[in-house]
């Protein structure tokens, strides 16, 4: 059994969590959670509501004698009122899972935590790791840990592959992504997600640029336009099969090939994997220059290969 710790609170948190309840072979439990809400009944009313994923069918009571939640009538864990040097040893929490930005990664490690996973955050200083394109280089005797978003552990599979196989000379990536604040910039230069794949890919560096629109829509899911120069001649046929074959071999339950002309938002919505490979809208432009259209979910597949890379750290 994995005992984890949970460091902050968003919407990512919240899937980990449902996660963790609907697959039980992940064999976690969660033991406590430190959150910025002031009451129980805050957390709760963010764990429950949801318009997209209909959360609002778990039961979730509190135990306000020993400042606990159970959901389900199974689930017990504890929640904290934000501190900043919460004892973990004290509550069993031997993996932690931090979303807040700290300029000090190893204070959890001072107070009983056996490896932390940051999210949400980039510390040049340590590798930063996506599990089925990097994670099979982690030294297991490690014990921080930085995790890419979301956005970037969609893209650097699919380029992984291409690079491999043709040899990337030059990519533009167009990433249209849900936002959930319409005061945003509606067109971004992220350089964030540039610099989280050179962490993870250097082949990449100075051969990739990006821009990133933002969509203040009520759907969980966005897209990725590839523009890809490559040094092999390929046809679009030999293109397919190649993914096809990543997508059942080395790659499977990290990637998806979709030729279904019928590709409704519901089929992503509940999705595991990480990207889809859109087969209809894709395309060679010439033979060595290509267009690939790819969806992910934001959040979805994003929790559930947080809660595989924890898995397999404790495994190695």
């Amino acid at each position: 059994m994995i005992n984890l710790g949970i460091n902050g609170f968003n919407n990512t948190i919240k899937m980990i969590i449902y996660n963790i309840i609907k697959r039980s072979n992940y064999n976690i439990n969660i033991k406590v959670i430190n959150t910025i809400d002031k009451t129980i009944d805050d957390l709760i009313e963010k764990l429950q509501y949801d318009n997209i994923y209909k959360l609002s069918k778990y039961i979730i009571l509190k135990d306000i004698k020993n400042n606990k939640i159970i959901i389900n009538n199974k689930y017990k864990i504890k929640i904290i009122n934000f501190n900043n040097n919460i004892n973990w040893k004290l509550y069993k929490a031997d993996y932690i899972i931090d979303i807040m930005k700290t300029n000090n990664p190893d204070i959890h490690l001072k107070f009983g935590a056996k490896k932390v996973i940051y999210l949400n955050n980039f510390d040049k200083d340590y590798p930063l790791y996506v599990f089925g394109v990097n994670h099979n280089k982690i030294n297991k005797n490690d014990k921080i840990f930085y995790y890419a978003t979301n956005t970037t552990t969609s893209i650097t599979p699919f380029l992984k592959i291409l690079h491999r196989e043709y040899k990337i000379l030059e990519a533009y990536i167009t990433i249209l992504k849900k936002i959930n604040n319409y005061k945003k910039v509606l067109v971004l230069n992220k350089k964030k997600y540039l610099e989280e794949i050179f962490k993870i890919l250097p082949e990449m560096k100075n051969i990739i640029k990006d821009i990133t629109i933002n969509i203040p829509i009520n759907i969980d899911i966005s897209l990725l336009d590839f523009t890809i120069k490559i040094k092999k001649k390929i046809s679009y046929e030999n293109l397919k099969k190649k993914i096809k074959f990543y997508t059942l071999n080395e790659f499977a339950g990290i990637l998806k090939y979709n030729s279904n002309k019928k590709f409704y938002y519901t089929n992503l919505l509940y999705d595991k994997t990480l990207t889809i490979f859109d087969s209809n809208y894709s395309m060679i432009l010439n033979n060595n220059f290509l267009k690939i259209i790819c969806w992910y979910n934001n959040i979805i597949g994003y929790s559930n290969k947080i809660l595989d890379f924890i898995v397999y750290l404790n495994r190695i």
